[in-house]
């Protein structure tokens, strides 16, 4: 199961890159895709040897491409008022995709209630 964390990373970044792709192509005929600003928030280290490790890993390989703009909290508050503190500050600060890398529906879906037009994800809850 922890392989299948990485894909999902890619998949959702990866979709959001062809979205904002497609917008600039729209508007003035871009032909080099935009860079998506991208938050990921931890809740354990980029070093922890599992699943945290693997969505900074894969994180930063998409920033080494080019494609992502990257923000990173690691360590982040495991209770839902901290969480969302965190996960809204970058919401407001012009995050393009916010990505909870935990068990934080809560904390997502009341950011995603302040900030309409963001994408947020999170892995795990119900």
């Amino acid at each position: 199961m922890k392989r299948l964390r990485v894909p999902i990373l890619l998949l959702a970044v990866g979709a959001l890159t062809v979205g904002v792709t497609a917008i600039a192509a729209e508007a003035g005929g871009a032909k080099t895709a935009a860079k998506v600003k991208v938050a990921l928030v931890l809740p354990c280290p980029t070093n922890d040897g599992s699943w945290c490790q693997d969505a900074y890993v894969a994180a930063k390989q998409l920033q080494k491409e080019g494609l992502i703009d990257l923000q990173v909290t690691s360590n982040a508050p495991q209770d839902t008022t901290g969480a969302s503190q965190v996960i809204e500050r970058y919401a407001a600060n012009g995050a393009q995709l916010v990505i909870a890398h935990s068990a934080w529906q809560d904390a997502a879906f009341a950011a995603a209630q302040k900030f309409s037009k963001t994408p947020f994800v999170y892995a795990g809850g119900d």
